[in-house]
């Protein structure tokens, strides 16, 4: 049996997590939607002015997972949150309960930078990913629509 483990993700990952990135867009068929590199990750989530929190999963010094969060405030709660960008899980391991052990980690390191909630998206055509997220207990909002300018 592999031994996965979860870890902060540091510099040298960006290269295995931009191609996990391609490979979320890709099984979401939104593979032409990516416009970000493995150097924007390194100055985002690296750099001096770091914009989101990364964990991984490894499993024999190979990167099989990640969840990419940051912290949010509501302004309606007056709390701050976590909103999840990504959560992947190679297919290969899917039956291990990594995206749960991901999202719960996620979720710790977020409670202890103050957060009281969590919240993410999925694109609406994702409904392997819908039934994972009601499954651990998350439920899908109707109250909201997204809304984007690019």
């Amino acid at each position: 049996m592999d031994s996965f483990q979860i870890r902060p993700a540091n510099p040298g990952d960006v290269g295995s997590l931009h191609q996990m990135l391609l490979e979320l867009a890709t099984e979401v068929d939104r593979s032409e939607s990516i416009s970000s590199s493995p150097d924007d990750l390194l100055h985002h989530g690296f750099g001096k002015n770091r914009r989101f929190d990364t964990l991984v999963i490894e499993s024999s010094h190979q990167l099989v997972g990640f969840c990419l969060f940051f912290l949010t405030f509501s302004s309606w709660r007056g709390e701050t949150g976590v909103y999840i960008q990504d959560l992947y899980v190679a297919p290969h391991t899917r039956k291990e309960n990594l995206g749960k052990r991901l999202l719960e980690a996620a979720a710790l390191k977020a409670q202890d930078d103050g957060a009281t909630h969590l919240r993410l998206s999925l694109h609406t055509e994702n409904q392997k990913a819908a039934e994972f997220y009601q499954h651990v207990g998350l439920l899908p909002q109707q109250h909201e629509r997204i809304f984007e300018i690019n």
